[in-house]
């Protein structure tokens, strides 16, 4: 009877102090869970310091060790996407190498995965990162699944196992932006949440300033929700109302129309601005540009490339 592939994907960017701890503690795992076989995929982000010479030096070792490495930096979600597409895998466990989410727990999700559950999720508990982070992170979950589309799965990120089945219909998704937390939420069944603490990272610096983590929450809550265009369509109707009655009373010189001026103004102005950013999103996907490139002279171990 074959066994059951595991692909642990792990997208990189400048983790070259990060690399040979994560492979350690990640084939003590493969050793101890050996009903099960292995590939360990590194996507790399156009790394600049020596993260892919290292990973190199890991493929001459285990051959179950790959590295896709990308043309330029295309951004994490996209690095996680590529490395989606071209896994081998039963089973997909998304983990990135800075030690923050513990590789260990792989044994727990597949105990889950085991039971019956085709997503096992790790529920962070971010306490001991910066107060401005924890608090980020609540209210945009929050937020989001608010006016989402569909219900988002709170607190998780792309800690996570699932099935090939699962992966399959992620990798349909047709847009220049994919948000992975965001379509593992949507896509349905069985699931199950397992709480953990996060830990500091000990290497390197964390790739999110201030600016990055506001554009990637915008990306998020776009990816779920059309809820600006929905408003649109609602206030605008309840603003045509409004302007009726207005209308009315002003041609009975019951009342001026300076305030009424000063709401639709502001209210153009703001639909101006959420169609724009609507619009802009689906201009980009009609170009069909390639949504990452991969530099196949600097990606190793791979028999094909998608």
């Amino acid at each position: 009877m074959n066994k059951k592939i595991i692909s642990i994907l792990i997208p990189v960017f400048n983790e070259s102090k990060n690399i040979n701890i994560i492979y350690s503690r990640i084939s003590k795992i493969v050793k101890k869970e050996n009903k099960y076989d292995f590939e360990i995929l590194f996507t790399n982000n156009c790394s600049t310091d020596d993260t892919q010479k290292k990973i190199k030096k890991l493929i001459s070792k285990d051959k179950k060790v790959r590295i896709i490495t990308l043309s330029k930096n295309f951004g994490r979600n996209i690095s996680l996407f590529a490395g989606l597409k071209n896994v081998r895998g039963d089973i997909i466990f998304l983990i990135d190498a800075d030690g923050e989410d513990p590789p260990e727990m792989l044994s727990n999700f597949l105990r889950k995965y085991e039971q019956g559950y085709e997503l096992v999720y790790g529920i962070r508990n971010r306490i001991r990162e910066s107060f401005f982070l924890y608090l980020g992170a609540k209210i945009f979950y929050r937020f989001t699944n608010l006016f989402a589309d569909n219900e988002i799965i709170l607190d998780m990120g792309e800690f996570v196992l699932f099935t090939k089945e699962i992966n399959q219909e992620i990798i349909k998704i047709k847009t220049d932006k994919p948000f992975i937390r965001s379509e593992l939420s949507a896509v349905g069944f069985k699931k199950f949440g397992i709480k953990y603490l996060r830990s500091k990272r000990k290497f390197g610096k964390t790739k999110f300033g201030i600016f990055n983590l506001l554009a990637y929450a915008m990306t998020g809550f776009l990816s779920a929700s059309t809820f600006f265009l929905r408003f649109n369509a609602a206030s605008g109707t309840f603003l045509l109302v409004v302007n009726i009655i207005f209308g009315y009373l002003f041609m009975q010189n019951k009342i001026n129309l300076d305030f009424l001026i000063f709401v639709n103004t502001v209210y153009l102005l703001l639909i101006s601005i959420f169609t724009s950013i609507y619009l802009a999103r689906t201009h980009n996907n009609i170009l069909s540009r390639s949504v990452y490139v991969i530099d196949k002279k600097q990606s190793f171990n791979n028999s094909k490339l998608i």
